[in-house]
């Protein structure tokens, strides 16, 4: 017998007589995350049959529907939603006016969701390029003027102890030696480089493998979910996740949020209960945007690339249809769509012709 939904300290009770055969059967049946050892020096491991494969079939099918909605609203939805899962104190109307320029921080919590929105923003703009350089100077943006445990800070990632806890403070998880911190992270960078996982699944493990290496002194979760999103919205067939918040889902589901990092914490290095949690997450977050903003039929996509590979330098139509293959009619009403939907903006250049920019904040 098996019950994939039972932590492992239940069901060692539960099932006492059949646990060895339980543990043996999923060591053999579950899948092995490539590069990714935990601290017994076993690799983690996941369950990925065909329930799991349903489960991603039906999140690929929202993100076809996804609509394309206000990408500096996202930003701002981000930003504070994964500062206030760690702790931050603010109001959805003050983030508004960091947002919009209208105030600068004025306290810790400010400060942090204005931090979480300055890297988010900068790499809706600019793809992160998942290298330790990037990451530490994302981080070092994040955590500016609100950084705790500076005593273990280190000069790239923590030297001291910290731990994992949940809302109520208790102490749920206690990483790697900080000794052990950069090979960690190098098997997380070689995870991130292969060609493995499909991307909802690979996000996923670099989510949780972050977070189970915790590598700074302050701010692993926030940089933990801005990496996991950046995974998605980099990748073609996830890139409508470049619209969906999906810390809004993890802070209204905070404890199962961390109940699900604690149950992955056990001797199997079974982290399918963060697979599943996360798979849910996707899921409810893509069904509210498509309830709140209608089922994506107009845009395509063609549009919807171009919103992740445009840079600062813009787009002109010409350049749009020999990227896609398309005529320069059908460039012009893809990307006029984008400016009437607000995601595009556009500048006569001199020659009369039309360049279309990305709006940010």
């Amino acid at each position: 017998m098996d019950d994939y939904t039972v932590p492992y300290s239940v069901l060692r009770y539960k099932y006492k007589d059949d646990y060895r055969q339980i543990l043996e059967h999923r060591a053999e049946e579950y899948e092995k995350a490539e590069h990714l050892l935990a601290q017994n020096g076993m690799p983690l491991r996941f369950r990925y049959d065909g329930s799991i494969r349903e489960k991603l079939g039906e999140i690929y099918e929202l993100l076809d529907e996804t609509p394309i909605t206000d990408s500096a609203e996202t930003v701002m939805y981000e930003g504070l939603s994964s500062s206030v899962i760690e702790g931050a104190r603010t109001t959805v109307a003050d983030t508004i006016k960091l947002a919009k320029g209208k105030k600068r921080p004025c306290d810790k919590s400010e400060q942090m969701v204005w931090n979480n929105m300055t890297v988010i923003d900068k790499y809706y703009r600019t793809p992160f390029p998942f290298t330790e350089d990037a990451l530490i100077g994302a981080w070092r943006v994040m955590v500016d003027k609100v950084c705790e445990n500076e005593d273990v800070r280190g000069e790239k990632y923590r030297g001291g102890t910290v731990v994992i806890a949940d809302g109520m403070g208790n102490v749920i998880y206690t990483p790697p030696d900080y000794k052990r911190v950069r090979e960690y992270m190098d098997r997380l960078f070689a995870f991130i480089a292969a060609d493995n996982y499909e991307p909802l699944i690979k996000a996923i493990l670099i989510h949780y493998y972050f977070a189970y290496v915790h590598p700074f002194c302050d701010g692993n979760g926030r940089m933990a979910r801005f990496i996991s999103q950046q995974w998605l919205i980099q990748n073609e067939r996830t890139q409508a996740f470049q619209y969906i918040s999906l810390s809004v889902a993890v802070n209204d589901n905070r404890s199962a949020y961390y109940r699900a990092l604690q149950n992955s914490e056990n001797e199997l290095n079974d982290v399918t209960y963060f697979v599943l949690f996360y798979l849910d997450v996707m899921k409810l977050q893509l069904n509210r945007s498509i309830e709140l903003f209608g089922a994506n039929d107009e845009f395509n996509e063609r549009q919807r690339s171009i919103l992740v590979k445009i840079n600062q330098g813009g787009i002109t139509r010409k350049k749009y249809a020999g990227l896609y293959g398309v005529s320069p009619t059908t460039a012009g009403k893809d990307l006029n769509a984008l400016v009437r939907c607000g995601d595009l903006k556009r500048a006569k250049e001199a020659n009369g012709e039309y360049r279309y920019y990305k709006v940010v904040l």
